[in-house]
């Protein structure tokens, strides 16, 4: 671009302000806006590039549907659902419970499970949340967990010491990595393969009890372990795009019209068309804010949101958060420091447009500039 008003009001913002009042027109402000859509969806192509989701298996969309229903379920034992289940974004209002009577060892397999594959660049964890329900004071003989890979062939993991050092009647975590890099998992023969996790079975057996009913719960079953990035659903960036576009047109509107009204107790005599195309050329700044934070993307490191995260289970969620937080401090005060520099950027070239426009005094002009500025922040917010 050549020397225009534009550009002038980056680093010639008074004499840019004057040429506008004396000769208004909306195509500049439509450039701005243009502009700033075009920087706005770089950006954030730029985010979702550096933004990777762990993917699960059931699907987010699905929750944890493995735990929520009795008919993907087959037991030696009576099972039923129960309202006892794990709060969070990824979890149903549900989970398993197997209950015996007389007998000391409860059998229980996920069936009809689509192939699951580990290997390469695929899942490498299996979660599930189980609570044992009794006996409460008595160890558990033996538990084993089995990934089944074909009519004779699985894969097993000796859960014995996982479930006994933890207090019966509460629920416990259990996060195993799966995969041919995985340790501590026995295959039943050399046709155990990684590539294909037909079912879950799960084994527990107790000694011999006065206990007349054994039984324990599970929930959050899921495969995860693998991150998929963003970038690979472009609706995304297309609302993305239309959100950038209706977050200027809103913004510019609403700073003109409050500039206008708070200007009116003071007597000013405003010309509302002036206003808004002069207000409009001083939003470039939106512009240099989305190309800055651009560039400060394109240097941070990727954000993986964990499966831990976005489960939504609190507390586990909190630290998970925190995490991502203290690893991305320095992008986030860079950020925060950006933003307060186009905070004060915007709040000046709105007072020049009132100096220009009013005969009031730079004073006046800042605060009555501060107040719109400040007040079409809060209304936007609430608004998008």
């Amino acid at each position: 671009m050549k020397n225009s008003k534009i550009l002038r009001m980056i680093y010639s913002p008074l004499t840019a302000v004057t040429d506008v009042v004396k000769n208004p027109k909306y195509k500049g402000p439509i450039m701005i806006l243009l502009l700033f859509v075009l920087a706005n969806t770089c950006f954030f192509y730029i985010a979702l590039s550096k933004t990777f989701l762990e993917d699960t298996s059931p699907d987010s969309s699905l929750r944890d549907e493995w735990t929520e229903v009795i008919t993907s379920w087959s037991s030696n034992a009576i099972i039923s659902t129960n309202d006892d289940h794990i709060t969070g974004d990824y979890y149903g209002n549900k989970s398993i419970q197997f209950s015996i009577s007389n007998k000391t060892t409860i059998l229980s397999q996920l069936q009809d499970v689509e192939p699951i594959n580990s290997l390469g660049n695929s899942y490498k964890q299996l979660s599930f949340r189980i609570k044992i329900l009794s006996p409460t004071n008595v160890n558990i003989n033996n538990a084993s967990l089995l990934l089944n890979t074909g009519s004779q062939d699985f894969f097993s993991y000796d859960l014995t010491d996982s479930l006994n050092s933890v207090r019966s009647d509460v629920w416990t975590n259990i996060s195993l990595p799966i995969g041919p890099e995985s340790h501590n998992w026995l295959k039943s023969s050399a046709g155990a393969n990684w590539s294909s996790i037909t079912s879950v079975s799960l084994e527990l057996s107790w000694p011999e009890t006065s206990v007349s009913t054994l039984g324990f719960r599970l929930d959050g079953l899921f495969f995860h372990g693998v991150f998929q990035s963003l970038t690979n659903d472009l609706g995304y960036v297309l609302n993305f795009s239309l959100l950038a576009f209706t977050q200027f047109t809103v913004k510019w509107v609403l700073l003109a019209g409050l500039l206008y009204l708070i200007s009116k107790p003071f007597g000013a005599q405003i010309v509302w068309r002036t206003l808004l195309i002069a207000v409009g050329f001083a939003l470039i700044t939106l512009f240099i804010q989305a190309i800055l934070n651009s560039i400060t993307y394109l240097a941070s490191p990727p954000l993986y949101y964990s499966f831990d995260l976005i489960g939504g289970v609190p507390g586990e969620s909190d630290v998970a958060y925190q995490r991502i937080l203290d690893e991305n401090w320095l992008i986030t005060q860079f950020s925060n420091t950006i933003q307060l520099i186009i905070h004060v950027w915007t709040v000046s070239l709105c007072a020049m447009v009132m100096r220009e426009l009013t005969s009031f005094s730079w004073t006046k002009n800042f605060i009555i500039a501060s107040l719109a500025y400040f007040a079409a922040l809060v209304i936007e917010t609430i608004l998008l």
